[in-house]
């Protein structure tokens, strides 16, 4: 489903007297079935926007439309609750979003909790603890005597038992190894693949590039750029001016054409080395 914000803006503390503005006249397409990546400094409105597209905030101008739906100021929690059964929110440390006796158990409330049987929740919550990495041995453990990245993947997988349409990402993989990173990374893009709504807050500028189809940069609780990761990240100077870094991938072609390569601008690391090997001569 296509997400459409218009004129939508959040105020912290309204009415009193320590009031300050989140979110400031946003207004932007978020296409249905697309890896949306929404990056910005500390404090530029990146996690408040999930928050207001998952109804935890309500906003506090403007509308935001999605699946025969619009959400405003006016709209009441059991609107905001049917709201929900479309958006999954996996926050920055889902760990601690487990509470449960067992793995299992812990991952079927969603679905439970959003008025299916505990016999289809139970088939869920298996489905997407395999999904994630988590086997059966597992299932009637306590969450709570897991490793920190088994914690981590079991909280993603009670967000995805109840299949979200859009799923909205709050620096999941922060705590994570980079090999851990780049697995739970790969299945996002899988889910988002596979038919979903994806928007993910990160400061990751090489997993922003490498899975992005569409990126929003935000400043001071508005969007000031948006487009594909070429687009966003192809004017150095204006990146520069507002303190944003280039991917890896990117500064690594700038040092080949340094020194005579020429090379097409990729996210594929395979793609950019065959380049180099071909002008090199190795077959």
């Amino acid at each position: 489903m296509a997400i459409k914000f218009e004129k939508v803006g959040y105020t912290y503390g309204r009415e009193t007297a320590f009031s300050s503005m989140g979110l400031n006249d946003i207004n932007t397409v978020i296409e249905k079935n697309t890896f949306n990546s929404v990056i910005g400094h500390t404090g530029s409105g990146k996690t408040t926007l999930l928050q207001a597209l998952d109804g935890l905030i309500k906003i506090s101008t403007g509308t935001i439309s999605l699946k025969n739906m619009v959400i405003n100021v006016n709209s009441d929690e059991k609107k905001l609750f049917i709201l929900r059964k479309h958006i999954g929110l996996v926050f920055q440390f889902s760990e601690n979003q487990l509470f449960a006796d067992t793995v299992l158990k812990d991952v079927m409330f969603g679905p439970i909790n959003f008025g299916i049987s505990v016999d289809k929740a139970k088939q869920l919550a298996e489905k997407w603890l395999r999904f994630v990495g988590i086997g059966s041995e597992l299932f009637d453990k306590s969450p709570f005597d897991l490793s920190g990245g088994q914690m981590k993947r079991v909280a993603i997988a009670g967000v995805l038992a109840f299949e979200p349409d859009i799923l909205c990402l709050d620096e999941p993989v922060s705590s994570l190894d980079p090999q851990g990173r780049k697995l739970i990374m790969q299945l996002f893009k899988k889910y988002q693949q596979d038919g979903h709504t994806v928007i993910l807050v990160s400061h990751n500028m090489d997993e922003v590039y490498h899975y992005s189809d569409n990126i929003i940069v935000m400043e001071n609780g508005t969007i000031i750029k948006q487009g594909s990761p070429r687009k966003i990240f192809e004017d150095k100077n204006w990146l520069d001016k507002h303190k944003l870094v280039r991917p890896s991938i990117l500064k690594f072609i700038d040092d080949l054409e340094k020194v005579g390569f020429k090379v097409t601008k990729t996210n594929d690391l395979s793609n950019l080395l065959g380049d180099i090997l071909q002008q090199i001569g190795v077959k």
